[in-house]
Parts: structure tokens; sequence; C-alpha cells
């Protein structure tokens, strides 16, 4: 039986704590799945991609279309007052 690839990835904070979990999960429920594992998230985000994702992720899950994904930071940004116009 040949395995189906499937994109993974581990996320941020308790993320890669639960993709652990659910992984060995799947494993010893005998599902037959090829992991391509991604980086999403804060780091990502961190590293200049606004989007939490680089280029290369997409590439994985336009090639497996199947995406098990962990939760991940929101990035936070600061929000700013309008500017107030006098009339």
């Amino acid at each position: 039986m040949s395995k189906t690839p499937i994109t993974v990835a581990f996320g941020d904070g308790i993320g890669p704590e639960i993709m652990r979990a659910v992984m060995q999960i799947l494993e010893a429920g005998g599902a037959q799945l090829e992991p391509e594992v991604i980086e999403i998230g804060e780091s990502v985000y961190l590293r200049g991609h606004t989007s939490g994702i680089e280029e290369k992720a997409w590439e994985s899950l336009r090639r497996t279309k199947v995406f098990l994904k962990a939760p991940i930071t929101t990035p936070q940004v600061e929000a700013t007052e309008p500017e107030r116009y006098s009339a």
C-alpha cells in the first residue's frame, strides 16, 4: 500500500505538542501517511513573511492538497489611533 503525502505544520506555542500526539494517534491507527513538514506561524512572520508562510510551504500544500495544521500564534501588531484632522 502506498502512503498518502500530506503537508504537516507543527505550529507555535502548544502546537508542536498537540501535533506530536495527533501524529502518534494516526500512526497507531494505521494511517499510511508520508508527512511533508513545513514551518508556519510566528517564526516565519518574524523572518519577514507577513503572511506567516513561505513559498516553499505553499509548494508543499499545492503538491499534497492535504494540510494537517496545529495551532499557531497570531502575530500581534500595535494598533495606532488614526490621525485626527480638524475642520
